[in-house]
């Protein structure tokens, strides 16, 4: 059962679509399972209005569908489709890398070994949640410096529908340790001053976990 995690500085709405989006990204809401506005609201007990509001944020990230007449649904993703989503990830995200190269200061390349050296924390790898979240603040140094904020906007929308597939893609045999190897090779490029390596490196990040994704989910057979 999902639960709401109230907060100061948040609105209802946006407490229940992190609930619902963290339901949907741990496996809790199955894709194609569908989200009923009322039972969700009794269930939390809260009024339907934010609930609805909720489930349209998540509509904007395509996260679900909502049908008229029928209600919201988890959306559901071919094998194919995540692999695309991934090398359109993986382009924008090794151009924005390669972009940095000329831009990087001493500062940030010592940010990104220290969470490059966080990673390689064996202990902190069989904690996905707190693993993916040091993995994101090792793209966001390189990101934030690209001074490209629409791509790098537009990256973030891509990635949105890509998160729930994050936890799964941590347990696949080798993706974390290919990652890591790979934020070392970014952090090699960036000290070297080779754009070309470190937009390859980015991009290959990406389109290589698409491909095993997608070998994985047409093994089992479920999306």
């Amino acid at each position: 059962m999902i639960r709401l995690k109230l907060a100061e500085n948040k609105s209802l709405e946006k407490v229940i679509y992190d609930a619902l989006k963290q339901g949907i990204f741990s496996g809790h809401f199955q894709p194609g399972e569908r989200l009923i506005e009322s039972t969700l609201a009794a269930q939390l007990n809260v009024s339907r209005t934010p609930m609805r509001e909720a489930i349209k944020r998540l509509e904007i990230e395509k996260l679900v569908e909502i049908f008229p007449n029928k209600g919201a649904t988890v959306l559901k993703v071919s094998p194919d489709d995540i692999k695309e989503m991934y090398e359109t990830v993986g382009i924008l995200e090794g151009y924005v890398c390669g972009l940095s190269v000329s831009k990087i200061e001493s500062q940030h390349i010592e940010r990104l070994k220290g969470f490059h050296k966080q990673l390689q924390d064996e202990e902190l790898q069989q904690d996905y949640k707190n693993w993916l979240r040091i993995n994101s603040k090792f793209h966001n140094v390189y990101q934030s410096i690209c001074q490209k904020p629409n791509i790098v906007e537009l990256i973030y929308n891509r990635q949105g529908p890509l998160a729930r597939y994050w936890y799964i893609s941590c347990t696949l045999p080798g993706l974390i340790k290919r990652g890591i190897s790979d934020h070392g090779k970014i952090i090699t490029a960036f000290e070297t001053g080779d754009r070309a390596l470190a937009r390859s490196t980015a991009e290959d990040h990406f389109i290589i976990t698409g491909h095993f994704l997608r070998e994985h989910f047409q093994k089992i057979s479920v999306l």
